[in-house]
Formats: C-alpha cells, sequence, structure tokens
C-alpha cells in the first residue's frame, strides 16, 4: 500500500525534528543543504518564471483579445505634465549644442545624431540610445538632478532569438530604458528589475512582430516587478515614434509623432522619463522597500506594505516570500501575486513562532472586492479567514489606486481616439502590405469601428488572509489529491494542508443544506459552469432535455459549485504528469484540449461542457482519452461526478432552481463518491505512486514544504534585531544558501521605491 504522508516526511528527512521546531539556523541548513539548486532557488527567491511559448499562448489566447486605444490626442501632456517653459529651455539647448538643427526658414528640423531615412533598424539602434542620452543629460543639467536613467542598445549575444523552451526573461528587448548602473545585472530575472521603458523597433517587412515583442516585455516588466503600477513601452518604426501605456486595464497608445517633424514631443518623452516622480513613472509608492535586510539583497526583496489590524488602525507587515505571480491576466486582467507575511511587530519572536499570512495583491473590477464577498458568506470551514483587506491608497494622490490614468481621461467622448484590435498582431504574416510596410515600417490598424463602450477601469486591491495553504498541483501522491477534493466539498480535516481558490466560495448553513448566498456568476473562466458560460440550462425537460436558451437569468447555486470542482480535477489530471509534475496538454489532443481549456471566446467551451455532460461520447474524447496515466484511478470518480451532476441538473429542471432537497442530495452524492475513489486508493494503493519519476517529486515537494515552514530570509544581525529566545546567527545559512552573494549592508530604511 503506498505509504502515508507521515511516513514520508520521515524517511525524506532522515530524524530531523517536525517542522515547528525548527527554530535554529542549524536546523535551517541541514534541510537546505539537501535541495538541489532549483529548488533552493525556487524556495528562496522567487516562484519559476514563465517560458517563452507559454507567454506566447498566453498572448494570444487572452492579453491580446481586449481592445486598446490610439491616437490618443495629448497623450504625453496628460502622462508627464511638463510645463511648456522647460522643454522650450531644452528645445533651446539641445539647439546651441548642434544636437538638433533647423533649416534656414526655421520650418524643417533635424536631429544631427539620427538619420532622416534609416534603412535598416540596425541603424536606428545606437542612433536611438545615443539621442536619447545626449537629451537626458541636458534635461537633468537644465531640472538640477542626477541622471535619471540611463540608455541601452543591449543587442548581440546576450540578445538573439532564445528556444521557445527558454525562460521568457531571456527575451530581452533590443533597446531599454534602465534605472542607472543597474544594466549590468547578470541574472536574467534580475536584469529586469531595472528596467524602467522596453523599446522595440519595427522591421520593414513585418512591423507587427516588434508590436508584440513590445507587450510581452511589457510584461516582463510587471513580472519582474513587483511594485509597477504600470509601464511606458516605446515603438519606433523609422523615424516615427509611439508610446504605449500599460497598466492590466486596456493599453493606451499615442498618436505616432516624426522625431525630426516634431522634436518637442520627443523631448517632452525623454524629459517625462527622466525628471518625473516614481508615481508618475509606474512605481507603487505604497509598497515599501523594508528596513529589515535580506541575507541575500540582490535575489530577495523584503518589502513592507500597511493593511489595517484588529482596532483597524495601520499595522506594519513583512512580505518576505512571493509564493504565486499569475502568469495570464498580467497585461490585461487582475495581475494577482501572492505573498507570505509576517507582522512587523513580531520579527523579535524566533521564526516558528510567527503567524504566518498570506497577502494576495491583486487588479480587480470594481463590482468585484473579494474580501466583501468573503464578508457576505461569512464565517465557515473551508474558506479562508480574511484578517483585513483594503482597496490601495496611492499616498501620492491621496485617492484609490485604480487605471483610471490621467491619458484615460482623453479617451471617453474623444473622437481622435480610436478602439483597435490587437488580436491581429498575434497572426500577422510578413508578407502582408509588404510594399505599404516597406515604405512606412508602421504597423497596419484594424480600428475596431467604434469607441469601447465601457472601459474596464480596475481597482488595486490587498487582501490579507490568516490561512495558509498549498496549491492543488502540489499533491504528493493520488490519495493525497483525492483527500483534497474531498475536502473542497466537506470541512477540511486538519491534516491536510491544501487550499483552493474558485472565487465562487458559497457557505450553507449549519446543517450545509440551503444556500446562503446566491449572485451572479463569477470564477476563473475555464472552470466556470457550462451554464455560466453559455447561459443555457444543461437539461431542461419541457424542451425534450436538450440544451436551449433560456429566458430566465441563471444565478450561482451550488450544483455550478459542485460542477466547477469538477471541472477543476477533469483539467488537473489532463494538464499535469503526476505529483508537481507539468505535462502540458498532449500532442494527439492539442486542438481538443485548446477548444476546452484555452478557448478563443469562453462560450465556444461551455458549449463543449455542455456536450461533455449531457454526452457520454464527448466526455470519453475530450476528457478521459485526454488524462495522463497517472490519473487512470481518478477516471470512475470522475464518471460518477458526471452522472451526479447531470441528474443534478435533470431534477432541477423537474423541482425548481432551488430546492433544498435537491441541494442535499447532490452534497451528499459528491461526498459519497470522492470518499469511496479515496477509500478504494487506500485500500488498494497506487503502484505509480511508487514508481520513478513519481517517487522522487513526491519526496522532492516534501522536503519543500518543511523548507519552506522554516525559511527564514531576515538579516537579524544587519537589521538590528534580537530574537527574544536569543539572537540568531545565520553566518552558515548564508553559507549554505547565498551562493557567494555577499551579504547586505547594515542601513535604515531605504528610501528609494525603484528596485535597485
Amino acid at each position: 500500500m503506498k505509504r502515508s504522508h507521515d511516513e514520508t516526511i520521515t524517511q525524506s528527512l532522515e530524524g530531523l525534528p517536525p517542522h515547528c521546531s525548527f527554530a535554529s539556523c542549524e536546523d535551517q541548513c541541514r534541510v537546505l543543504e539537501r535541495l538541489s539548486e532549483e529548488d533552493r532557488r525556487t524556495l528562496l527567491y522567487t516562484t519559476r518564471g514563465p517560458r517563452i511559448h507559454e507567454i506566447t499562448a498566453c498572448l494570444n489566447s487572452l492579453d491580446l483579445k481586449s481592445p486598446a486605444y490610439d491616437h490618443i490626442s495629448g497623450f504625453m501632456n496628460h502622462a508627464f505634465g511638463l510645463d511648456d517653459e522647460f522643454i522650450a529651455s531644452v528645445v533651446e539647448e539641445v539647439k546651441r549644442l548642434d544636437l538638433l538643427r533647423m533649416s534656414d526658414d526655421g520650418l524643417k528640423a533635424t536631429w544631427t545624431n539620427f538619420p532622416r531615412d534609416p534603412t535598416s533598424p540596425e541603424e536606428i539602434f545606437p542612433a536611438f540610445v545615443q539621442l536619447s542620452t545626449a537629451v537626458t543629460t541636458v534635461c537633468c543639467r537644465l531640472r538640477g538632478k542626477p541622471v535619471g536613467i540611463s540608455w541601452h542598445d543591449i543587442r548581440g549575444d546576450g540578445n538573439r532569438p532564445p528556444p521557445d523552451s527558454a525562460p521568457e526573461a531571456t527575451f530581452r528587448p533590443e533597446v531599454v530604458a534602465t534605472i542607472p548602473n543597474e544594466s549590468s545585472r547578470s541574472n536574467d530575472t534580475d536584469w529586469w528589475l531595472s528596467v524602467l521603458a522596453p523599446i522595440t523597433v519595427t522591421h520593414p517587412q513585418n512591423p507587427e512582430k516588434a508590436v508584440v515583442d513590445l507587450l510581452r516585455h511589457i510584461r516582463q516588466v510587471f513580472q519582474s516587478q513587483a511594485n509597477r503600477r504600470f509601464v511606458y513601452g516605446i515603438l519606433v518604426a523609422k523615424t516615427k515614434i509611439q508610446v504605449w501605456l500599460v497598466d492590466h486595464s486596456t493599453p493606451l497608445m499615442s498618436s505616432p509623432f516624426d522625431i525630426h517633424e516634431n522634436p518637442a514631443e520627443f523631448i517632452q518623452l525623454v524629459a517625462g522619463l527622466t525628471t518625473s516622480p516614481d508615481h508618475i513613472l509606474g512605481w507603487d509608492t505604497s509598497m515599501r522597500l523594508s528596513s529589515v535586510q535580506s541575507l541575500y539583497p540582490s535575489k530577495h526583496i523584503v518589502w513592507e506594505v500597511s493593511m489595517p489590524g484588529a482596532d483597524r488602525t495601520d499595522e506594519e507587515f513583512i512580505l518576505f516570500h512571493q509564493t504565486f505571480m499569475t502568469v495570464k491576466g498580467i497585461l490585461f486582467g487582475r495581475a494577482t501575486r501572492i505573498w507570505k507575511a509576517w507582522r512587523k511587530s513580531e520579527l523579535t519572536k524566533p521564526a516558528y513562532q510567527r503567524k504566518v499570512y498570506i497577502m494576495k495583491d491583486t487588479w480587480t473590477a470594481l463590482t468585484d472586492i473579494e474580501g466583501e464577498t468573503v464578508a457576505k458568506i461569512g464565517s465557515c470551514e473551508g474558506v479562508g479567514r480574511v484578517y483585513s483587506a483594503r482597496t490601495v491608497i496611492n499616498p501620492d494622490t491621496g485617492g484609490y489606486d485604480t487605471t483610471h490614468h490621467p491619458v484615460r481621461l482623453c479617451i471617453v467622448d474623444e473622437e481622435s481616439s480610436s478602439s483597435i484590435d490587437l488580436s491581429l498582431y498575434a497572426h500577422w504574416r510578413a508578407n502582408h502590405y509588404s510594399g505599404y510596410l516597406r515604405k512606412t515600417w508602421l504597423p497596419v490598424r484594424r480600428p475596431l469601428g467604434y469607441c469601447w463602450p465601457s472601459l474596464p477601469e480596475l481597482r488595486h486591491y490587498r487582501l490579507l488572509l490568516e490561512d495558509y495553504g498549498l496549491p492543488l498541483t502540489k499533491f504528493t501522491n493520488l490519495l493525497e489529491l483525492v483527500g483534497a477534493f474531498q475536502d473542497l466539498v466537506a470541512a477540511p480535516a486538519p491534516h491536510r494542508a491544501i487550499f483552493i481558490d474558485l472565487e465562487l466560495a458559497f457557505r450553507f448553513r449549519k446543517d450545509k443544506r440551503y444556500p446562503r448566498y446566491d449572485g451572479p456568476l463569477n470564477g476563473t473562466d475555464i472552470y466556470d459552469s457550462a451554464e455560466g458560460s453559455t447561459d443555457e440550462r444543461v437539461v431542461d425537460v419541457s424542451l425534450d432535455e436538450s440544451p436551449q436558451g433560456s429566458a430566465i437569468p441563471i444565478f450561482l447555486s451550488p450544483i455550478h459549485e459542485l460542477e466547477s470542482i469538477f471541472w477543476v480535477l477533469c483539467h488537473l489530471t489532463i494538464e499535469r504528469l503526476g505529483p508537481c509534475m507539468y505535462r502540458g496538454f498532449p500532442e494527439e489532443f492539442m486542438e481538443m484540449a485548446k477548444q476546452l481549456w484555452e478557448p478563443e471566446d469562453s462560450s465556444e467551451a461551455g458549449e463543449i461542457k455542455l456536450d461533455i455532460l449531457t454526452d457520454e461520447g464527448a466526455f470519453q474524447s475530450y476528457i478521459l482519452d485526454c488524462m495522463a496515466p497517472y490519473f487512470e484511478p481518478v477516471k470512475p470518480i470522475l464518471a460518477q461526478l458526471r452522472s451526479i451532476l447531470y441528474a443534478g441538473y435533470k431534477e432541477r429542471s423537474l423541482n425548481g432552481f432551488k430546492d433544498p432537497q435537491l441541494v442535499t442530495a447532490l452534497h451528499i452524492q459528491f461526498m459519497d463518491a470522492l470518499a469511496k475513489g479515496e477509500a478504494a486508493i487506500r485500500a488498494h494503493g497506487h503502484p505509480m505512486d511508487e514508481e520513478e519519476p513519481y517517487r522522487s517529486q513526491s519526496d522532492r515537494e516534501v522536503m519543500r514544504r518543511h523548507a519552506d515552514w522554516i525559511y527564514d530570509p531576515i538579516d537579524y544581525q544587519a537589521s538590528g534585531l534580537k530574537i527574544e529566545s536569543g539572537e540568531q546567527d545565520k553566518g552558515s545559512l548564508r553559507d549554505v544558501t547565498n551562493n557567494g552573494v555577499e551579504a547586505s549592508e547594515s542601513g535604515g530604511k531605504a528610501k528609494k521605491v525603484r528596485i535597485g
């Protein structure tokens, strides 16, 4: 029989004390030194960065599906708000330095170090960097401040197109504006910490590719910089320049301007990036570099944020470990990031005695505030307890931090701006309009023909949870996985620490028979119920039991919740290879898998879900045939759950949407199916759990969990902190985990918001 979870722990740790006793540096070292370098980096520094092919799929399936606004008049004035007098003084100074020459009649301007008619992108790279650097120097001198940014041409060996299997962070822009003295970072992920604005140059044969590249570079800036609210990007097409602003809502673009014909506008761009305060450049000043020092300062940044405490007054929390960053929905979506956090006031306690909180940082629609939803649900088992929640206040403006940027104000009832379809750029081919493209190098626009009727304003939101669990993908064996799904339906057993965020939480009253909350459908698209995705009923007995459109609005109910859990289990058994092992979609089932899990339109996936629930053949083709071999024992469980759902929808059609007996029966039947499946696996075991590579992956995850429990990145000596039970000496821990990284320098609270 499969060894129990406790036996796995004992064998893996070889006699080390339980995780709650890891109070000393020596215990930490004994665990951490057994981790591979890959595990150690994942645990200590960050979550694994996405691969190039993953981001390509993400852009095609989600981030390029949103509209964008271009030709926004007054873009630069609203973005930076620089006074005309300063811009005029810069113009005069660059003329004096012979950087800008005017024609004899004073009507035509030419930058002396930028070509009038470049014939290839290779001419533009060095010229743009040289000109931008010169103008930056002039702007800073006239403002009486140090040079604010540096411009770099980073083509060469380090910027050759990497393979699709390489990390996305290895794909760098051709030109970049960075924080001074930070572009020398050698690590691919850390290098992005210094990026202020990426710049891409179009190619005459395929200028659309430069648009996609610019968006993916901006996306990587968000991925690497936790304290970025929005990012500027620059698209250079021959002598034309277009400025982009991306802020998790619809991208905004200036009208393209000619660098020679509009020198003042180019100066305004450079001056804005060079002299503007941090919050104008997109940094989140509510997120502060902590006064607490890290053991690995060049790799692990310790942040501080303020959140309401028990008495509603602000408390300081230390964000000491990022555990999750979403891959999808960064350019257009929630951009959710998860941290482990401590109260700053508890840092003098030993690490194992501190309460660990989970901080969720996200951008959400104004009508979709998670903390308020949980408050409506009330306290119940299985739903993470909220310690506090708030919409982030921008310290520089005093207002809520939203995507309602001043540039966005130009769009409302603005005829000169227009909505364009970004999805065109994802599937562009180089030969289209080749003659036109060779002449202008500008991407072809595909207007939507109307201004997008409602701007999706997002609000910056933070949620502090008192419960800390693990993602379902971190299961160590099949018994644990099936047990975790049983816990999703019932109250969680205390020995299981695997949570799931369906964003569709509902509660039953004390006997768990009657729904308390009944509101509009919401949640992750791929886990939505079939009815929620299509507004069609699964079964309507009055219409020959076939899926038909319904005039009655469909609201969230317990059967939709149970169906969502069913889709989560289906998706996991197809996408995962085994314990903690990513599989992706098999090549032979790629087309069907993408139709269901990466659809062009969520309603299309909903139609397939209707077929799966009502047709045995569709269930076999889309689910059972696509599952990884490891999950063979789960097939009868899924088949039983599907039968329960179909019978439930049929019963609901006969007896009404909120019949109490229906709710009770569904809940009991789901519990019974999962409990029987768990009992069968416990009785007979799962032979593949003892085979490679599944067993080694399971042991690796158990070790990672224990290292995660005792991991403490704080340099107490440099931070001037003493532990109540005795000061901890972390010198040996640094030797084990730092791999040559110099110790942090002692000092007070860092004042810069930018990452250095």
